[in-house]
């Protein structure tokens, strides 16, 4: 289908549907679930104990090779030229509401990062019917914004392969469901951090 961009904000944010990930997936996603570990947090989240970056598995380079490509032709237009890139990627699991922190104390940004990315690997039925369960990406202008009755955050949907990258600036969050659920399928995402030099 190809790279979306969307104007939002007074940024782009991108999106892209990973279809070449379909084989690599449960293999993706078994990892990740065997290097979860709770993080010290209240609830605890459940956040891959090592980075994903460093995995030299088939699925994990497939993964990488389709992440870089997207990254990579949106930092192509960065002004200097980038000549050095690091990342760092990470696998985090939700079972259930339960694993969720409220969305007030899960708004947060990455502002190391040029770029942030998150991919949906499964999502749960629950999640998916709904359409809650994704990103919520916050208006960088929200306090002069909502003033105009302007859109405070916008949402992306819990979408199969789906990736969506945004400028690690931008406060996002999990969105979490307003009632408690235990889902028949965990939800399980990569984010990945870009930094480009």
């Amino acid at each position: 289908m190809g790279m979306k961009e969307h104007q939002l904000f007074p940024t782009r944010v991108y999106s892209e549907r990973l279809d070449r990930l379909t084989e690599a997936r449960t293999a993706l996603v078994s990892d990740v679930m065997n290097l979860v570990d709770p993080v010290g947090s209240s609830p605890p989240l459940n956040h891959t104990r090592e980075d994903l970056e460093h995995r030299t598995e088939p699925h994990w380079r497939i993964f990488f090779a389709e992440l870089d490509r997207i990254v990579d032709g949106i930092a192509a237009s960065l002004h200097p030229t980038w000549v050095e890139r690091s990342l760092h990627s990470w696998g985090l699991v939700f079972r259930s509401t339960e694993d969720w922190p409220s969305n007030f104390q899960s708004i947060h940004a990455h502002a190391q990062a040029t770029f942030s990315s998150v991919c949906y690997l499964p999502v749960p039925n629950e999640l998916a019917a709904t359409g809650v369960g994704g990103t919520l990406l916050r208006n960088p202008l929200a306090n002069i914004h909502h003033r105009y009755y302007d859109v405070d955050y916008v949402r992306f949907n819990p979408v199969l392969l789906d990736v969506v990258v945004f400028p690690g600036f931008l406060e996002h969050l999990p969105e979490r469901p307003l009632t408690d659920l235990r889902f028949s399928a965990p939800r399980v995402v990569i984010a990945t951090d870009y930094c480009y030099y």
